[in-house]
């Protein structure tokens, strides 16, 4: 019995350093378990950050090629807006210059070369014997004849015509014949012969000086448009005789 007491004894001996073996593996086992998951969570971490950073680099990228899209459709939408207005300008233009040449073909715009200088010449007219005046610009009706010092002016004259009525003909090119224009001029200096017939009162005699001048710049209008048909006339034999 001594003998069993003994061999259990031993064996119980023998079996307590293989235990203590055993865990001692096995908690290694257990803290390199730990330290594997310890380090794959660190690197699923890492991972995770990477993807984050990764993402919002993506979303920087993102945001910034829109950006930079927005611009772009900016600036084409700027530049199809200067070409449209350029390019309505240009029609203006055009519309403008068709408007003026059609004008300018009327034979009351072409008249305006010979009648718009003559008419200047006798606005800017002034005359010493009037305080360097000119009186042919202001225009006398039935409601001011009597406040301008003629309140008979109208049993007298039966038309009136002045300067101003004239520009404003001219200026709308109303005329349709050089005649027509001269007849006015001439109506509106008898007028002013007939109202002040004394041939020394003032009026009388600036009449007379611009009756003068103009009779002058009249007959160098008429000489040259006798050329110049004379020269078309000449022109047109030429082109006929080629033929």
């Amino acid at each position: 019995k001594k003998h069993e007491q003994e061999a259990l004894l031993q064996a119980t001996l023998a079996a307590l350093p293989k235990r203590s073996i055993n865990e001692a593996a096995r908690k290694e086992k257990m803290e390199g378990m730990l330290l594997g998951l310890q380090q794959k969570e660190i690197k699923l971490m890492k991972q995770k950050e990477e993807s984050q950073q990764q993402q919002q680099q993506k979303m920087l990228k993102q945001r910034e090629m829109e950006r930079q899209q927005r611009l772009e459709q900016q600036r084409r939408n700027r530049e199809k807006a200067r070409l449209r207005r350029e390019e309505e300008m240009m029609e203006e233009e055009e519309r403008e210059r068709i408007r003026k040449q059609k004008q300018e073909a009327t034979p009351q715009r072409a008249l305006m070369r010979y009648t718009q200088p003559m008419f200047q010449k006798l606005w800017d007219m002034e005359f010493a014997n009037l305080g360097n005046t000119n009186p042919f610009r202001i225009v006398i009706d039935k409601h001011n004849c009597a406040a301008m010092g003629a309140p008979d002016y109208f049993d007298v004259i039966k038309k009136p015509m002045n300067l101003s009525y004239i520009q404003k003909k001219v200026q709308n090119a109303e005329y349709e014949s050089l005649q027509a224009f001269f007849s006015d001029v001439e109506l509106m200096l008898s007028n002013a012969l007939l109202y002040n017939s004394d041939p020394n009162n003032d009026y009388h005699l600036a009449a007379k000086e611009m009756m003068r001048q103009f009779k002058k710049m009249a007959k160098a209008i008429v000489q040259t448009l006798k050329q110049k048909q004379l020269q078309q006339k000449q022109q047109k034999q030429q082109m006929q005789a080629r033929k």
